[in-house]
């Protein structure tokens, strides 16, 4: 009896090798990032708590400054040499990009849907779609505005870069 269980064991374990793998993989790429994301956070709470200190030790705040000193300051602050800002600006462009066709893509799907699958089924893909139409075209508007940051290397805000005339020109380029 026993060597006809451990068959079954045995065998058991073979069928459910391929769904327990890829969760052990999943659950140690998990521990990983989160682990990672701790790090980041405290790196950042770190590199904070120095620009306060530095910018309560130049007696004038950040708040204060125009623009262009805001952006100098960031990037002084930071070290960052302009072919890490060439990258930065084509990661930026990237990423936008990425956000565009995300947006399209789900537009696309959500047409599609409609004349595709039944229409109980519309009632959880519609909401779904329009989530991740909203959540494209919010980064696409978020990372035009670091993109004309870069390139105008100026700490610009948000209602300034939507009363641009050229929004949606920029918007595409």
């Amino acid at each position: 009896m026993g060597m006809v269980s451990r068959f079954f064991w045995g065998f058991g374990r073979l069928l459910a090798y391929p769904v327990i793998r890829p969760m052990e993989t999943i659950v140690a790429s998990s521990r990983r990032i989160s682990s990672d994301v701790r790090d980041y956070r405290e790196l950042r709470a770190r590199r904070r708590a120095e620009l306060d200190e530095a910018s309560a030790q130049e007696g004038a705040g950040l708040a204060a400054m125009s623009d262009r000193d805001r952006f100098e300051a960031l990037v002084a602050m930071n070290g960052w040499t302009p072919a890490e800002l060439a990258r930065q600006l084509l990661a930026v462009r990237r990423t936008k990009l990425m956000a565009i066709c995300g947006s399209v893509a789900g537009t696309v799907l959500a047409m599609a849907s409609m004349f595709l699958v039944p229409v109980w089924i519309l009632f959880v893909i519609a909401p779904a779609a329009a989530l991740f139409v909203i959540m494209g075209l919010i980064r696409t508007l978020q990372f035009g505005l670091f993109q004309a940051q870069l390139e105008q290397r100026r700490l610009m805000k948000f209602h300034v870069y939507l009363g641009r005339q050229d929004l949606f020109e920029h918007l595409f380029s």
